[in-house]
């Protein structure tokens, strides 16, 4: 589960930039604990690991990601969806990255340690997903 928390922050990130300022103000997102500024700041640091990640590897930031995530469960299939053909095509060629087993362990040791800050979604809204 923790994984795939990381992945929607990683994801979202992407999308509207570095900081909470750049989620435009009716953004459903600014609404979630974990958006907070303060939450976000923190959270933000794990995306900057995948990141480093990403440049020792010469990929794009959500490869080693994705790639990182294939190799949790020996039975999980990841479905991200993408609206774009090179999207597809480069969440494709995250099967090509390799996670070394130590780099494995210290991800998953820094994704542990330093945890996702904020629920995912408002206290009135995690009762209705069974969380």
């Amino acid at each position: 589960m923790r994984a795939m928390n990381f992945v929607s922050l990683w994801l979202h990130s992407l999308r509207w930039g570095r900081g909470i300022e750049d989620i435009p103000a009716n953004d459903f997102r600014r609404g979630r604990p974990r958006w907070t500024p303060k939450n976000f700041a923190h959270n933000i640091q794990l995306v900057d690991a995948f990141g480093r990640m990403a440049r020792q590897k010469g990929c794009t930031l959500g490869q080693p990601t994705l790639a990182w995530l294939l190799v949790q469960e020996k039975n999980m299939a990841l479905i991200p969806g993408t609206r774009r053909d090179a999207r597809f095509d480069e969440n494709f060629a995250a099967l090509q990255v390799h996670i070394a087993g130590e780099e494995n362990k210290q991800t998953r040791n820094l994704l542990n340690r330093a945890g996702i800050q904020g629920q995912r979604y408002p206290a009135e809204f995690m009762s209705r997903v069974g969380l």
